[in-house]
């Protein structure tokens, strides 16, 4: 049985919500991603990764390698920013999330996930501010106990 903190049983209401707001709209059927991706650019181990990835899941290579940038761009924790125009930056975590040429709508799909977040995050901020004296002090307390130890 998987815990869910009340955190993380937010985010999922929210994500309901917010999807429960928009029509469905069916994918296209297609093995692979539309926009080719650079598997032929990767360093040989990477390709070696990427190739054998795709044919011990069964997928399109250019999938296993969308979720390898995934799970780089996870570790790399936001950190790091794609400049995509001389005013536009992206965080390299939402960069993958949508895999498409330019004008197919990626902007509009990220700003949709992006929304959630923020709205949570932004509930999650005000409740630390209201409970602020009590978060603070079990700061304090935590790094004192670390200190001791």
């Amino acid at each position: 049985m998987t815990d869910f903190t009340p955190a993380d049983i937010q985010i999922l209401d929210a994500v309901r919500y917010q999807l429960s707001q928009h029509p469905v709209y069916q994918l296209p059927q297609s093995p692979a991603v539309q926009a080719p991706l650079p598997i032929h650019l990767l360093p040989q181990s990477a390709r070696d990764l990427v190739t054998s990835s795709a044919s011990a899941i069964g997928v399109h290579p250019e999938i296993a390698l969308a979720c390898l940038f995934a799970a780089v761009f996870i570790a790399a924790r936001g950190n790091y920013r794609v400049r995509v125009n001389d005013h536009h930056m992206e965080a390299l975590t939402e960069y993958v999330l949508v895999s498409a040429p330019s004008g197919q709508r990626k902007s509009a799909i990220l700003e949709f996930y992006r929304a959630v977040f923020i709205t949570v995050q932004a509930e999650m901020q005000a409740a630390y501010v209201e409970n602020g004296l009590a978060n603070d002090r079990n700061i304090l307390h935590a790094a004192l106990k670390k200190a001791e130890a």
